[in-house]
């Protein structure tokens, strides 16, 4: 099932189809976003139904996104979201594995490696592994996982956020995202620049979430959190730098 997110959805469809066997398939599109799309989809589709959601911004460009997958959750019980690579129009990375707190709410710190050529750090780019959220705009998700997600997830949750809030209901369910090179998507040129946040939006997920912000399972406490500075030794104070305005809505002292 592939949810786009907005009614120009007919490239990324026909290249979905051709990937897959058509009894393997059902597509549907909503213009409203992914939150109000699945709640009227999920209830529909049988418990074991696995969810592509992707944004009509995006081409698949690994033709065996859809297996790869189905070997992630069969290898992985606890896998609840599958997180694919994305790459911009020049073949930089755009999202290679996301975690909480990085740059802000969440992010990337491969973001901008060149995607073939820079296999970063301890080459984890290239490798299968646990990471704290899925993007915005690709992932493969357990219907079951959604439908839970969802009684947390604010009816009017935006795309920019998206992600964010799957992560934290995985988190809060002890469920796993895996990150995999092998399922992979690449933006069009001159695709339109993500969305931000509302401010009450904002606000609503750092007041139920700020501890999956400070403290990120999968992002050592001990690395930086500013773009640019990833993966390098940093002090409490290089920490609250990105973390404190984010946290500015909350009462009471924050240890870092």
């Amino acid at each position: 099932v592939i949810g786009t997110l907005s009614a120009d959805h007919h490239r990324v469809i026909e290249a979905m189809t051709r990937m897959l066997p058509a009894e393997h398939l059902r597509t549907a599109t909503s213009t409203r976003g992914f939150a109000a799309f699945l709640r009227e989809t999920l209830p529909t589709l049988a418990p074991n139904t696995l969810v592509a959601m992707l944004s009509d911004n995006l081409r698949v460009s690994a033709n065996g996104w859809a297996w790869e997958a189905v070997g992630v959750f069969d290898v992985h019980a606890d896998a609840v979201a599958v997180s694919p690579r994305l790459l911009t129009a020049e073949g930089l990375v755009a999202s290679a594995g996301e975690h909480f707190g990085f740059g802000g709410v969440s992010g990337a710190p491969d973001c901008g490696r060149h995607a073939q050529l820079d296999s970063g750090y301890h080459s984890w780019a290239f490798c299968q592994r646990t990471v704290s959220l899925v993007p915005n705009d690709f992932s493969i998700c357990r219907r079951d996982f959604l439908l839970d997600a969802l009684r947390t997830v604010p009816q009017t949750a935006s795309r920019a956020l998206w992600g964010a809030w799957l992560g934290a209901a995985a988190a809060r369910s002890g469920g796993r995202i895996v990150f995999t090179p092998f399922a992979q998507a690449q933006y069009f040129p001159n695709h339109p620049p993500s969305s931000q946040p509302s401010q009450n939006e904002l606000f609503d997920f750092v007041k139920r979430h700020h501890d999956l912000i400070v403290h990120d399972r999968y992002y050592s406490r001990f690395f930086d959190l500013r773009p640019g500075h990833n993966f390098t030794l940093a002090t409490p104070r290089d920490r609250a730098e990105i973390l404190n305005p984010l946290l500015s809505c909350l009462q009471g002292p924050i240890d870092f």
